[in-house]
């Protein structure tokens, strides 16, 4: 196996975009996106069901739901705290 040799740097940059990578999704905002997304998932009257029975389609909103619903409750206890991490950016920027 070959290794590769991160320069300081680089390293210190990967650590820094994880930190604030997971940072970001401890916030309200990203759960309440997560929640969006899989709601915008279920199906609607009128897309294409192919194979599927009425009854998976059915499953499959119910579990939709309550995954949304869940990342719902989630934003809910989400820290405040971390609510300005995306500011990171601008900060840095203006040092």
């Amino acid at each position: 196996m070959r290794r590769v040799r991160l320069s300081e740097e680089l390293a210190e940059q990967i650590a820094v975009d994880a930190l604030k990578e997971a940072l970001e999704s401890a916030t309200r905002g990203w759960w309440l996106k997560r929640a969006a997304d899989f709601e915008r998932a279920m199906h609607r009257p009128g897309d294409f069901a192919g194979l599927s029975s009425v009854e998976q389609i059915e499953d499959i909103n119910a579990r939709l739901k309550a995954k949304a619903d869940a990342c719902r409750a989630h934003a809910g206890i989400a820290p405040r705290w971390v609510e300005g991490i995306s500011d990171l950016d601008s900060a840095e920027a203006a040092a």
